[in-house]
């Protein structure tokens, strides 16, 4: 029997129909996938099973937990069966200590506390974070806090695991290690896994299952090896692994590799390339000098930046990367001048950001913290307000245009998926013509075509000579729209240099397609660097 079925399951917002005719079922112990574009759907059919996470609207068809109508099972059940965790473990854990993060589940279901004990024993030994109980949340990284939130869920011992995207505000390393526990939590406790993610470099080498759904419809059901033929003429192609990419761009269907060694056998049936010249890039004068920068948010603290130093020249796009916690968004509000150093300097076009005259603007990691209105519309007119009346509306537009979310423009910025609040808060920073544009985090919760947008976006504001600088945990995003990387480590930049050199410099923090490439195709470090190189090979010969 299955444990979870969903049959013809449609859902209103207001007047927009955000499910269509939704039926799939998932067998105990399976672990699923669910993907597709933003905004298709995936955040609101995982609420849909989880009863108490459903929003308010118009909901038709019918979901079985384990062969009975969920709407029909007590709370109780409900409560501990299906486990559910959400994108932003801060909007999921409500206590201070860890410990009394994993008692809180249990204390409000009654468990008596000798058994409570054994439970947050066992848990917190699995999950190797006996040392953290009594540590404070707020004191600990996203990789640990999400850690702990799944920690918690299992403490209740559910049949199911639902995850909501719970990778998207991880570090490279930090969200493989994490999807590396699911798999063992699925292996080795037999718990029914379905995920929606955007990640799926690590997650379909070890899911049975891919769902993949678009506008509100499921589309396909399928396999690992398989899915990548359903999607051969569709731009989400370009959301599977490296290795899959590579293997259909160059005309296989057969026998897929998913994985980075699978791909690395694959390639290897092809000659050495030719390493390309990288391209000489015309060098602008400096705009942002950082000088030996120190900053701690209170004097007890420790620093978190110290004798730092960079210069950021004007036009370019100056990629951020590192582990969470070491102080990336830290910087970009002292440069946004939110935040200010104890010691150490900061200047624009040489004078200090107070006296600079060019606009600076932070997209902050929670985009929410930028709305002020009830619909996108208004939200973007109110950013407008000092253009003449005639020219605002289609200013608007435009924009809305640009980032193709017009579809929006009478939604509620608060009530859309968390990708499509991404492209808002940019369409809003956007309108205020900056000079500089400080961006964290940009691709969070965003579908690969959204990606590749905000690339298109990125490098048509640098043709104007504005300045963008990222932080990002999204290596294959940085190695693509990056004119400079640097990784922050240890208090201050290092390893400055083009993504070419250093995505192939390093042996961990890396693209899945540089490590396929390795010493074969230098300087490749994304899958069509790849298959430019195969094709210019076969023209060659």
């Amino acid at each position: 029997m299955a444990i979870l079925t969903v049959e013809n399951l449609n859902f209103y917002y207001e007047e927009q129909q955000v499910l269509r005719d939704v039926s799939f079922s998932i067998m105990p112990r399976e672990f699923v996938t669910l993907f597709g574009p933003t905004g298709s759907g995936k955040s609101t059919l995982l609420k849909m099973l989880k009863r108490e996470m459903r929003p308010i609207g118009k909901l038709s068809g019918n979901v079985y937990f384990s062969g009975r109508k969920l709407d029909d099972l007590p709370a109780t059940m409900t409560a501990t069966a299906i486990g559910y965790m959400m994108q932003n473990p801060d909007e999921q854990m409500v206590m201070e200590k860890v410990w009394q993060e994993l008692a809180f589940g249990l204390e409000n279901m009654g468990v008596a506390t000798e058994e409570m004990q054994r439970k947050i024993a066992e848990v917190a030994s699995f999950f190797g974070i006996q040392n953290w109980l009594h540590d404070s949340i707020s004191d600990l990284s996203g990789g640990q806090k999400q850690l702990v939130n799944l920690a918690a869920v299992l403490a209740m011992e559910p049949e199911i695991l639902l995850l909501d995207e719970p990778t998207s505000q991880l570090d490279p390393i930090a969200a493989s290690e994490f999807l590396t526990l699911l798999d063992k939590i699925n292996r080795e406790l037999g718990m029914t896994i379905l995920i929606v993610e955007h990640r799926l470099e690590e997650l379909l080498p070890v899911c049975d299952r891919v769902l993949f759904m678009e506008n509100g419809s499921l589309l396909y059901d399928s396999t690992p090896k398989l899915i990548g033929h359903s999607l051969l003429d569709h731009p989400m192609l370009d959301a599977l692994t490296a290795a899959m990419r590579v293997y259909h761009k160059l005309g296989f269907l057969e026998n897929t590799p998913i994985t980075v060694r699978e791909g690395m056998d694959f390639i290897r049936r092809y000659p050495p390339a030719v390493p390309p010249m990288d391209p000489m890039r015309k060098k602008h004068p400096p705009l942002i000098t950082v000088k030996n920068l120190y900053f701690r948010y209170n004097r007890k603290s420790d620093d978190l930046l110290a004798d730092m130093s960079v210069t950021i020249h004007r036009g370019e796009i100056f990629t951020i990367v590192g582990g969470n916690g070491v102080g990336k968004s830290s910087f970009l509000k002292l440069l946004a001048g939110l935040h200010k150093p104890y010691a150490g300097k900061i200047l624009m076009d040489d004078v200090v950001p107070a006296k600079w005259k060019g606009n600076i603007v932070l997209l902050p990691q929670n985009p929410q913290a930028l709305f002020m209105h009830s619909t996108v519309n208004e939200e973007l007119l109110a950013t407008v307000q000092k253009l003449p009346k005639e020219q605002r509306e289609s200013t608007v537009t435009d924009m809305m245009k640009q980032l193709q979310i017009e579809q929006l423009a009478k939604r509620n910025p608060f009530d859309v998926s968390g990708g499509e609040q991404q492209k808002i808060a940019l369409a809003k920073l956007l309108l205020h013509n900056p000079a500089i544009l400080l961006l964290d985090e940009p691709t969070k919760g965003m579908d690969v075509m959204s990606k590749q947008e905000v690339v298109q976006l990125i490098q048509t504001l640098q043709k104007r000579n504005i300045t963008t600088i990222i932080v990002t945990h999204d290596i294959e995003f940085a190695a693509e729209v990056s004119t400079r990387v640097g990784m922050l480590f240890d208090k201050s930049l290092i390893a400055i240099n083009n993504p070419k050199t250093f995505f192939t410099s390093n042996r961990f923090y890396t693209t899945a397609a540089s490590k396929i490439a390795r010493g074969l195709f230098p300087f490749a470090i994304t899958a069509d660097d790849i298959v430019e190189a195969v094709n210019s090979n076969n023209r060659r010969n």
